[in-house]
């Protein structure tokens, strides 16, 4: 059996400038004060990119506060410009594709909280209540999500996988590697499945 994790947010989707825009309304609404547009990119770590735009170490409670309020406006750009969420069409095709298969079990990571992966693969169509996932709220690191994702996944199908791989963006790389990851590019990762098929 073989584990596929696809990350949602740079294999699945871009969706890099609604949330950066999410988080300067948060910071402007701790802050009351007009936060530039020039938003970190990208804004995970979530607490690297709010210490660039308050040029400051936020507090714990001020994290509190900036993630629900973030939340808030990424909530309120999905219901409202959710075109602004650019779908790989080709790659959940693919990740679909994977889920019919009888040697494969499909992943789903992020590295924003579970919240926000509900709410973006409900905009992008994706029924995911079946499929292991990890969060940013199940660790810190992007380690974490990995070891959460491969753990539930061997959990939920009762077996050991001989070859795990994750197709993400560079960013992931050493943290799939240090979890015994194949790690792949997205691109990359269509063009091993094609040439397979030929």
């Amino acid at each position: 059996m073989k584990l596929v994790v696809f990350d949602l947010d740079t294999a699945l989707c871009h969706s890099s400038a609604m949330e950066g825009y999410a988080l300067c309304q948060a910071v402007a609404d701790l802050t009351r004060k007009t936060v530039s547009t020039l938003m970190p990119n990208p804004v995970h770590p979530f607490h690297s990119a709010v210490s660039t735009l308050l040029g400051r170490t936020p507090t714990a409670d001020e994290m509190l506060y900036l993630r629900s309020r973030f939340r808030l406006h990424l909530k309120r750009q999905t219901l409202f410009h959710s075109k602004a969420i650019q779908a790989n069409g080709s790659m959940i095709d693919t990740m679909h594709d994977l889920m019919r298969s009888r040697d494969t079990v499909v992943g789903l990571v992020t590295s924003t909280c579970s919240q926000v992966l509900a709410m973006k693969a409900r905009n992008l169509g994706l029924v995911v209540d079946a499929m292991p996932c990890a969060s940013k709220d199940d660790g810190d690191s992007l380690d974490s999500v990995l070891a959460t994702v491969k753990l539930r996944a061997m959990r939920s199908f009762g077996v050991c996988f001989d070859q795990c791989q994750l197709v993400a963006a560079d960013a992931w790389r050493d943290s799939a590697s240090r979890q015994q990851m194949d790690w792949l590019l997205p691109n990359d990762f269509l063009q091993r499945l094609e040439a397979e098929s030929v």
